[in-house]
């Protein structure tokens, strides 16, 4: 289990959902859903969107100097210690989680119960996709290029013969049992060459998926774990504290 890992590299999980439509999104139902969460969220913050006009200049398309403030933004209640997230916004519902890291029982408990609060309040919209997301942060490896090998089984390979200074690598996975595709991506931020980024995104449009989105989850759950294990090597288990776990 990767939320069994004593020294676990788990930044962030977050759920996601994705509407249809936000042509009927009532403003009002922000605040009736803060009233409802307000003891486990007591943080609230209003954030607008900012969109830039551009315009044509000498041929060149740049960023107009007359910008305007989005119609859409989004709400965001925290916890106390702002380790927990929700946003709501016309059209995406998504819960965070920061570390420390629950657990997944306790985490998917926590969506099911925001969430169904929510679906409450917003009425019969129809979802277009739902997501499942955990992004690791490997901060504490000393991996150098020609030893990238032992922490993970795949790696950047270029025929060239030059040190790599940063790198990107995405796959995405097709689970045709649940009808729902995994991203994987693989990389290191920019000037920061130590620390890797192992980034899981399970993702669903199908609409048994999307009514039945508590068995989904725990089918996403466990097919990220997969992924997760599939990708670290023996040595990384073990310094994540993973010698005794099965």
């Amino acid at each position: 289990m990767v939320d069994q890992y004593p020294n676990s590299p788990l930044a962030e999980a977050l759920f996601e959902v994705k509407f249809e439509s936000d042509a009927e999104w009532d403003w009002t139902i922000p605040g009736d859903f803060y009233n409802k969460i307000k003891e486990d969220f007591p943080n609230k913050e209003q954030k607008q969107d900012i969109v830039i006009n551009l315009e044509s200049k000498e041929g060149e398309i740049v960023p107009s100097k007359n910008f305007a403030q989005g119609k859409k933004g989004k709400i965001v209640f925290s916890n106390k210690e702002k380790t927990k997230i929700i946003q709501v916004a016309p059209g995406v519902f998504t819960i965070n989680q920061l570390n420390p890291y629950p657990g997944w029982e306790i985490f998917s408990r926590e969506i099911r119960r925001y969430f169904e609060l929510y679906l409450q309040l917003i009425g019969d919209i129809k979802i277009s996709q739902i997501n499942l997301r955990f992004i690791n942060s490997f901060d504490n490896f000393d991996i150098e290029k020609d030893s990238f090998e032992d922490y993970f089984n795949f790696k950047p390979n270029i025929p060239i013969d030059h040190p790599i200074e940063n790198f990107f690598i995405k796959n995405q996975l097709s689970y045709s049992e649940i009808d729902s595709k995994l991203i994987l991506n693989l990389g290191t931020p920019l000037n920061n060459k130590k620390n890797i980024i192992l980034d899981f995104n399970f993702i669903t449009k199908n609409d048994d998926n999307k009514k039945n989105y508590d068995i989904w989850l725990n089918k996403a759950h466990t097919y990220i774990e997969e992924a997760f294990q599939s990708c670290i090597t023996e040595k990384t288990k073990n310094i994540l504290g993973g010698e005794n776990n099965e």
